[in-house]
Parts: structure tokens; sequence; C-alpha cells
């Protein structure tokens, strides 16, 4: 992965959907060691070429998951065992092609906050992401994941 400095996707903490000062779709990614990295891509490609990275057939798992979750669309991206990737709501979009949602690695989570929203805490990170999801929606999908990796990866 020379293209994000060295970076492998294990370290991924986070790809988040983002607008560019001249309003096109970028990708922000956060990384373990708590650094930021802007991708020149909408967060849709980024994620495509980040699951060839993977050695397991990222797909065919997908696929396996969807029962679990009653849905086909939005499902969680089993990298690998170190890198199980949860869609979270992050934004409304501006234009039709625009994504919501963004990616946050299971185990990059540290704690998740929720008031009057709901806020993501990143281990390593000082930049918390705020959800547009629901607490109890999202709490849920994490142990639902939990239960998932540990069927696919036997941890």
């Amino acid at each position: 992965m020379e293209e994000y400095k060295g970076y492998n996707f294990e370290q991924l903490l986070a790809a988040i959907p983002d607008y560019s000062e001249d309003g096109a779709n970028i990708t922000r990614t956060i990384w373990f060691d708590g650094s930021v990295l802007i991708i020149d891509q909408k967060l849709k490609v980024f994620i495509r070429d980040f699951k060839g990275k993977s050695k397991y057939n990222v797909e065919l798992l997908m696929k396996r998951q969807h029962l679990c979750f009653a849905r086909k669309q939005l499902l969680p991206i089993p990298m690998s065992h170190r890198c199980f990737l949860l869609p979270v709501k992050v934004r409304k979009p501006i234009g039709a092609s625009d994504g919501a949602y963004g990616y946050v690695a299971l185990d990059g989570i540290d704690k998740v906050e929720h008031g009057c929203q709901t806020i993501i805490h990143l281990k390593n990170c000082g930049q918390p992401i705020v959800v547009r999801d629901n607490y109890t929606k999202l709490m849920q999908q994490v142990t639902i994941v939990r239960s998932i990796r540990k069927q696919f990866f036997d941890i």
C-alpha cells in the first residue's frame, strides 16, 4: 500500500467521507498512530481498492454475514480478524451520489459516548467522530460484529 505512506489496512481506524474546499468528495482516513491522511477519492472507490488488499475473500465473507443483519447493503467489512470495519452514518449528503456512511474499525473504538449526539472516540486519536446513527443501533451492530468475527476468524 505504498500510496498510503506505508500503512497497511490493519492500521486503519476510520475512513470517513468528506468534502474538499472546492466541494469534491474525498476520504479522510485516520490511522492507528493518530495521523490523518486525505485520499483524493470517493469513499466507495477507496473501500473497493482497500478490499483488494486483504488476503481473504472479503466479498464472500460479506455475503455470508448479510443474514445476521437482515440486509444486503451497508454491511460491516471483514478485512481480517484485526480489521473489521463498521459502517456508521456520519453526514447528510449534499449530492445524490454522495455517501452518508463512513467506516470505523471495531478494534479502533476506545469508547462510545451518547447524549444529544452519539460520538465515537478512537484509540490513539484525539479526533472524535460524530455519528448520526442511534446509539442503541450502533451498540447492537458492535455486538453482532464481535460474534461474526469469532465465527469467521475463530478468535
